[in-house]
Order: structure tokens, then C-alpha cells, then sequence
């Protein structure tokens, strides 16, 4: 008696699995990404102890992150087109592997901001190449919701580098906890290597005798300049610095003071009101881009509406400090990060611009936006909160100039979408789009 099988269903099996495996593998790269982006204010006090620095220095290992991983990003987009997410990522694990554990044996600023460099530069190998390979995996018409879960799982690592994280730190100290976050990310740099499978390279997608193809081989800085000049990746660009740049304004520094200093609250339960907005970010991510995927089978439209609800929701933070009850200003924060997960989209549409074989180089670029916003906004607020400061002005007065900017970049980020064009979710992956 024969068994029969059905080899087309034994191939979908084989590929549901490879799939599922390289969401996996780099999910947790980006998890591990995000975990590091603010693991070292956890554990800001003590370092300041033992390496005997103040807040100027621990400010520049901040900063020695986010410079890195932006000025990393076109980069990594290149080597995601020509070398293949599965090299480019394995590598870059390694560097930022080895910078953790130079950052637990550090003995000054020196070695710490190097350390924080090499950090940098690993965790910009985990989102973009990333969201490259899952794209070979996924159908287009899944692609924005399976992306979404992708940004879901690496904001989840910001939230285990808070409260996870301190009592580690407590534990068995911080020098310990990042040798430990160092040897997990060997771990998973060798996972990537032996579980992905290599992408096909830009000479593989492209005709060979195209002067198109050509260009793209041998200048490498050419990709990049195909990308820029576009108008679509600038206006993609600026909605994602303009909401990249309000949202970092107040999750990552100033909404935890605005909420003790207004409603009068402990620091702990501020943080605790703050984090509704990144469980808005993480529930968002996923239902966007399913309704984006399922239901409307566009980008634009759902992003145009995230990003009028993102603007509406800085109005009563920027116009009605200290009025609205806190349990109320939790449900507006949980929109606030529903509504700022749209960069899932806009990122997205990057990607959906551009060929498959530039696709890389394209969303590595645009993410440079959402790095330079985090760097910029919130030192703008900053400066208007300490120039009304001097005067001790009311703390919701002061708060009120600090935040109208956010509004302001949010109004931006809105108009930058209206003009921005859209295409079918349902589109052939890799195919080209006229982007100006």
C-alpha cells in the first residue's frame, strides 16, 4: 500500500515553518534592540557611581546610542540589499554582543562610550534588515499586520528593560546584567546565522544588462541617491520625525515630570500612566496593519486618520494641563501610542515605494528620521521648559509652551501624509512604484 502525499501541502508546511522562523529570530533581535535603547537609564544611578561620572556624561552615552544607530541606518540598509539580512544582522549581533560586554567591564567614560557605540551600531542591524526578510516571507497582503507584531514584540523590550531589568540589576549589578545581555546576544547572533537562509542579492532581481541594474551594483552611494530624491521618502520621512519626535518628547522624557509636576502624582505612578501609551503603541501596531492588510487593502487612508487622532490628542495635553482627570488622560495616552504605531504604515509605504532590490537602503534611510526627531524635539521642549522656568512660571503654563511644538510637528506630519501616494497592499512584493 502507497502513501500518498501531497508534496503542495508538504511545501507550505516547510514554509509556514521558515517563515515563522524568521519572524522569530528577528523579532527577538529587535527586541533585544529596544531593551537596550533604554536599559542604561534603569541603571543610570549606579553607573554614575562606579564610573564616577555625572550627568553630562551619562547623557553622552545616551546620545553615543541614538547617534550611532541612526548615522548606522543607511548602512545597514545597503548591506540588507547586497549582503542579505542573514549576514547583516549575525554580524551586527556580534558588535553589539561584544559592546554589552565592554560596557560591564568598563572603568571610565572612555571605554563606556565606546562600549555604547558598539551597542549602537548592533542594535541598528536588528529592524530594517528585519523587515526585509519578513517581507520575502509574507504575502503583501499580510505583510503590514505581520510588521506590525514585529514592532509589537520590540517595544515589549523596552518595557522588560524597565522593571525586569532593576530587579536584575539588583540582583547581581548592573556590571553583571549586561555581561549577561552580552552572552544572550552571542547566543542569538549564532541562531541567526544557522536558522536564516541567505536572501537573493540586488544582481539577482535586476536585469543584468540594465544600465539601471548596473548603477546599482557598482555605486553603492547611487542607491542611497536614488532613494533621497524622491519626493515620497521626504514626506514619509517627515511625518515619521514629526511623530517619532512628540512621541519621544513625552514617553521617554518629559511626560513622567509633566504628569508629577501637573496632577501632583509620585514618580512611579506617572511612569505608570506614561506606559499606557506604549501598550497603545504595542496593541496598535498589529490592528493597523491588519486593518490596513484586510480591510481597506491601502496604506494611506489608514495612515492619514492615525495621524489626524495623533495631532488631536496633543490638544487637551498641550491646551488642558492639570483639567483633564488622570484616568481619562490614561485612555487619551493609550490612543495617543494606538495612533503613533502608524509609523508601522509609513514605514511600510517606504518599503512598497521602492524595488525589492533598493527596499533595504530605502526604509534603512527613512528610520534615520525617526532617530533625528528623537534627538531634536524633546531638546526643543527642554529648552522652552527651562527658558519659562526662569521666570517660575506655573507648571501647566510651562508645560503648555513645552508641548505645543509636539502639536505642531503633529500638524506637519499630518500634512507630509496628504501629499504622500499610495499603493495596492496587494501589490507584487518588489515592485516598483513612481515614488516622485
Amino acid at each position: 500500500m502507497k502513501l500518498h502525499i501531497d508534496s503542495s501541502l508538504f511545501t507550505r508546511v516547510v514554509q509556514v515553518q521558515r517563515s515563522l522562523a524568521t519572524f522569530e529570530v528577528f523579532a527577538a533581535a529587535y527586541f533585544f534592540s529596544f531593551f537596550q535603547r533604554v536599559s542604561l537609564a534603569v541603571v543610570a544611578s549606579n553607573v554614575a557611581r562606579d564610573l564616577a561620572v555625572g550627568a553630562v556624561g551619562l547623557s553622552l552615552m545616551s546620545s553615543a546610542y541614538f547617534v550611532t544607530y541612526a548615522l548606522v541606518q543607511p548602512v545597514v540598509g545597503m548591506l540588507s540589499d547586497r549582503a542579505g539580512p542573514r549576514i547583516t544582522t549575525s554580524a551586527l549581533l556580534l558588535v553589539g554582543a561584544t559592546g554589552s560586554v565592554l560596557f560591564a567591564v568598563a572603568d571610565g567614560l572612555p571605554m563606556a562610550l565606546l562600549a555604547r557605540v558598539l551597542v549602537g551600531a548592533g542594535a541598528a542591524g536588528a529592524f530594517v534588515p528585519g523587515m526585509k526578510a519578513i517581507s520575502t516571507q509574507y504575502a503583501p497582503s499580510e505583510f503590514a499586520r505581520i510588521n506590525g507584531f514585529f514592532l509589537s514584540i520590540g517595544n515589549l523590550g523596552a518595557v522588560f528593560a524597565a522593571v525586569p531589568l532593576a530587579y536584575l540589576a539588583s540582583g547581581i549589578g548592573w556590571r553583571n546584567s549586561f555581561a549577561v545581555v552580552g552572552g544572550i546576544s552571542f547566543a542569538l547572533a549564532l541562531v541567526c546565522w544557522l536558522v536564516l537562509e541567505d536572501q537573493a542579492l540586488p544582481s539577482q532581481d535586476l536585469p543584468a544588462g540594465t544600465k539601471q541594474g548596473a548603477a546599482r551594483r557598482h555605486k553603492g552611494m547611487g542607491v542611497a541617491w536614488e532613494v533621497v530624491k524622491t519626493g515620497q521618502f521626504w514626506l514619509l520621512s517627515i511625518f515619521l520625525f514629526c511623530k517619532y519626535g512628540g512621541q519621544a518628547t513625552f514617553q521617554a522624557l518629559w511626560g513622567v515630570s509633566y504628569i508629577t509636576d501637573v496632577y501632583n502624582l509620585s514618580q512611579e505612578n506617572a511612569a505608570s500612566v506614561v506606559m499606557t501609551s506604549t501598550v497603545g503603541y504595542m496593541v496598535g501596531a498589529p490592528l493597523l496593519g491588519y486593518v490596513s492588510d484586510r480591510l481597506f487593502r491601502r496604506r494611506k487612508g489608514v495612515l492619514l486618520a492615525a495621524a489626524a487622532v495623533f495631532a488631536i490628542t496633543w490638544l487637551p495635553i498641550v491646551f488642558s494641563p492639570g483639567k483633564v482627570p488622570p484616568v481619562v488622560l490614561c485612555a487619551i495616552l493609550f490612543i495617543m501610542g494606538l495612533a503613533a504605531s502608524s509609523a508601522n504604515l509609513a514605514l511600510v509605504m517606504v518599503k512598497e515605494s521602492f524595488t525589492s532590490s533598493i527596499s533595504g537602503t530605502a526604509v534603512g534611510c527613512a528610520n534615520v528620521a525617526n532617530m533625528l526627531g528623537a534627538a531634536i524635539v524633546p531638546g526643543i521642549a527642554g529648552w522652552l521648559i527651562s527658558h519659562v522656568g526662569v521666570n517660575r512660571t506655573a507648571p501647566d503654563v510651562m508645560y503648555r509652551y513645552a508641548f505645543l511644538p509636539c502639536l505642531m510637528f503633529a500638524l506637519i506630519g499630518f500634512v507630509a501624509i496628504v501629499f504622500a501616494k499610495d499603493r495596492a497592499a496587494t501589490a507584487e512584493v518588489g515592485e516598483a512604484t513612481d515614488a516622485t
